[in-house]
C-alpha cells in the first residue's frame, strides 16, 4: 500500500509532505509544529483562523484597521505574524496587539490560547470556493521551500478535488462540512 507521500506525490504535488499528528503537511513545517503548542501567548492577542484561500488576508486588513483605528491598508502582508510560518522568536518581536493569522488546526494551536481566552476570529467560506480557488493557486505558485522550484500541484483538476474531499492532502484540506441547523 501507497503511503500518503507516494500518493500525494502521484497526484501532482511537487512540494515534499509528510504526515504529523495524523495529518499531511508540508514539511517545512516540521520543526515549528513540535514547539507549537507550547509558543508563549499574550492576552491580548487576536487569533484569525481560517482555511486557505476564505479570505485570510482580506479579514486580516480588516482587522488591522479595527486595532489602528482607521481605514488604511498595512504596508505589507509580510507584517502578517502567520503562526506556522514564523519562529517563536519572531512572533515575540511583534508589537501588541498582535493579529495572528493561521491555517492550522486547533489541536495543532499552542495550548495557552485556549487558557488566555483571546480573541479569535473564525473565517469560513463556502469549501466549494475553496476548493477552485486553491486549485488555482497551488496549480501557479512555487512555494519557496520546493526544492524541485515546480509549480506546488501539477496534478489535473479532478485529481485536486478527490484528495481535497478524501482529506489527504496538506492540513487544508481537513475540512469540516456542516448544515444549517
Amino acid at each position: 500500500m501507497a503511503t500518503i507521500e507516494e500518493l500525494n506525490k502521484l497526484a501532482g504535488w511537487t512540494a515534499p509532505l509528510v504526515k504529523i499528528d495524523g495529518v499531511v503537511e508540508f514539511k517545512t513545517l516540521t520543526e515549528k509544529l513540535k514547539t507549537m503548542k507550547s509558543r508563549p501567548i499574550r492576552d491580548d492577542d487576536i487569533f484569525l483562523c481560517s482555511y486557505p484561500k476564505s479570505g485570510t488576508h482580506w479579514t486580516w486588513e480588516i482587522l488591522n484597521m479595527i486595532v489602528a483605528g482607521k481605514a488604511e491598508y498595512t504596508k505589507h502582508w509580510i507584517n502578517s505574524a502567520a503562526l506556522e510560518h514564523r519562529t517563536g522568536e519572531g512572533m515575540e518581536e511583534l508589537a501588541s496587539p498582535r493579529i495572528i493569522q493561521t491555517h492550522l488546526l486547533p489541536g495543532h494551536m499552542p495550548e495557552l490560547l485556549w487558557e488566555r481566552r483571546c480573541k479569535v476570529v473564525y473565517v469560513q467560506r463556502n469549501p466549494k470556493d475553496c476548493a477552485v480557488s486553491y486549485f488555482c493557486q497551488l496549480s501557479q505558485q512555487v512555494r519557496e521551500d520546493n526544492p524541485s522550484r515546480q509549480v506546488t500541484f501539477t496534478g489535473s483538476w479532478d485529481e485536486f478535488l478527490r484528495f481535497f474531499i478524501d482529506g489527504n492532502g496538506t492540513n487544508i484540506f481537513v475540512f469540516t462540512f456542516s448544515t444549517a441547523g
